[in-house]
C-alpha cells in the first residue's frame, strides 16, 4: 500500500489588532461593572469568615481547615493579598474581583482557540455583563477564583498539546486548582478524559495513514 502524507493540520485562529483592542475594551468594561460599588454592602457572614481567616495568624487557617468545606489554597492566597493591598472591605474583595476579570480574558483566549476571535469577543461580552458573574466577583468567597482557574487550566491544557507551552505550567495551574476547591477534580478528571481521547483519535489517524 502506499503511503500517503497526512492532511495538513488546521491553522489556529489569529486575532488582529482590531480583535485585540476590543477584547481590551471588553475587558475594561467588566472591571467597570465589576468595580462599581465594591464596597457597598458589607461583609456577610462567609465573607466575614473568610476576612477572619486572612487578617488572623496564618496558622489560624490550618487549624479552622477541618471546619471548612474548601481545601485552605483561598484563605493562604488571601491572607498573602492583605499585605500589598489591605485589610479593608473594598482591597479584600478586590482579589476576587480581578480573578473575575481575569476570567472574562481568558474566555476570550478559550474562545479565539476553539473558534476564532468573533466567538471569543461574543463570550466575553456576554462574561463581561453576566449578572451572576459580576456578583460573584464581588463576593470575597473562593467562587470567582473557581471560575478563573478552570479557565486558566484549558487555556494551559491548549497550548500543552500544541508543544507550546511546557507541561509544568499546566501542573503547576492544577495544583493551585485543587487547593482552591475540592470541585477541581472534576474538571481535572475531565482534561484527562479528553486527552487520552486525543491520543486514541490520533493513534487512528496515524494508523489509517500507514
Amino acid at each position: 500500500m502506499t503511503a500517503t502524507a497526512p492532511p495538513p493540520a488546521t491553522p489556529r485562529p489569529s486575532t488582529s489588532l482590531g480583535w485585540r483592542l476590543a477584547a481590551i475594551a471588553v475587558v475594561a468594561l467588566a472591571f467597570t461593572l465589576r468595580v462599581y460599588r465594591l464596597d457597598y454592602q458589607s461583609l456577610w457572614f462567609d465573607e466575614g469568615f473568610s476576612a477572619a481567616m486572612a487578617l488572623g495568624p496564618f496558622g489560624e487557617i490550618f487549624a479552622h481547615a477541618a471546619d471548612d468545606p474548601h481545601p485552605p489554597g483561598f484563605h493562604v492566597l488571601l491572607w498573602l493579598w492583605k499585605y500589598p493591598a489591605g485589610g479593608g472591605e473594598f482591597a479584600m474583595r478586590m482579589f476576587s474581583l480581578l480573578a473575575g476579570v481575569g476570567s472574562v480574558a481568558l474566555i476570550f483566549r478559550l474562545g479565539v482557540r476553539l473558534g476564532g476571535p468573533v466567538l471569543g469577543l461574543s463570550a466575553a461580552l456576554l462574561a463581561a455583563i453576566n449578572p451572576f458573574l459580576v456578583h460573584y466577583s464581588q463576593e470575597l468567597r473562593v467562587y470567582s477564583w473557581l471560575l478563573a482557574l478552570s479557565l486558566l487550566s484549558a487555556v494551559l491544557l491548549l497550548r500543552a498539546l500544541d508543544g507550546r507551552l511546557q507541561w509544568r505550567w499546566y501542573a503547576l495551574a492544577a495544583g493551585v486548582f485543587v487547593n482552591m476547591h475540592y470541585f477541581a477534580c472534576f474538571v481535572l478528571a475531565t482534561h484527562a478524559g479528553w486527552v487520552r481521547s486525543e491520543e486514541h483519535t490520533s493513534e487512528l489517524q496515524s494508523l489509517a495513514y500507514l
